[in-house]
């Protein structure tokens, strides 16, 4: 057998074996820094504290490469990971908790456009735990397509080691003086997800992004809403929708509600 081969196959089964002591918690943008649209160029930063007097292992992967916060987080410690590098092809990444210590541990994970920092603090993203993902229909609802705004759909499979399947519907909605009629199909669709590498799977979740705003049949309706239907029966899926201002580059988000 190949060395480099044997070596894979042997990280790929200690990543595996490690994210057995760990509970994943999705971050649906990785702490990085990217250039945007229109001059933007945007930071994404985690903050993540341990509210208990304990130390708690709290890393990005359980072989904390190639950063890692203090192994293990001291008691009542905050620490800030602002740079991470993800896999070029995906646009979430997977912190891991030490099992069972999901409540001890508090996340803030915020995004910010560096060129127009003296205007805002910047968005805050929310960080999934295992029990606010889904199996069933979720929705997405109140997203405008008019342009002056940049509407981006991003979809993830935590459990990328089975192929991930859904299937997303538009509809268009009318907010004033409407009656309460079924909404309008708009579109159905079964996106493409891009997959991390076989070794990568304990650490990147499976992920689909949809520029919505570059959709000529969705720009046809002023305002629509999303579902989101897994179509595998797994408790692995999220999803939200961030809406772009073309001018000011504020960002907000819509995310699903239970």
């Amino acid at each position: 057998m190949n060395i480099r081969i044997a070596l894979s196959l042997l990280a790929a089964v200690a990543l595996h074996a490690g994210a057995q002591e760990f509970d994943k918690v999705l971050l649906p943008i990785a702490p990085q820094r990217v250039e945007g649209a229109f001059g933007s160029a945007w930071v994404t930063e985690l903050a993540i504290t341990n509210l208990s007097t304990t130390p708690i292992r709290v890393s990005r992967l359980p072989n904390c490469f190639p950063i890692c916060v203090p192994d293990p987080l001291p008691g009542k410690a905050t620490v800030f990971v602002p740079n991470l590098v993800p896999a070029s092809n995906l646009i979430g990444q997977l912190a891991m908790v030490e099992k069972g210590r999901l409540a001890d541990v508090a996340m803030t994970l915020r995004s910010r456009d560096t060129s127009r920092q003296s205007e805002t603090w910047g968005t805050s993203i929310p960080v999934v735990a295992p029990n606010d993902l889904f199996s069933r229909t979720f929705g997405l609802s109140d997203i405008p397509m008019e342009t002056q705004f940049r509407a981006t759909l991003r979809i993830y499979d935590v459990n990328a080691a089975t192929p991930p399947r859904v299937r997303v519907r538009y509809y268009e909605v009318h907010p004033l003086g409407t009656a309460a009629v079924a909404d309008e199909l708009v579109a159905e669709v079964e996106p493409s997800f891009s997959m991390p590498l076989p070794g990568q799977i304990e650490a990147f979740p499976a992920s689909a992004e949809i520029p919505l705003w570059l959709d000529q049949e969705l720009l046809k309706h002023n305002r629509i809403r999303i579902e989101v239907e897994p179509l595998d029966g797994a408790q692995e899926y999220w999803a939200f929708v961030s809406i772009t201002h073309n001018v000011t580059q504020h960002v907000t988000l819509i995310t699903p509600q239970p």
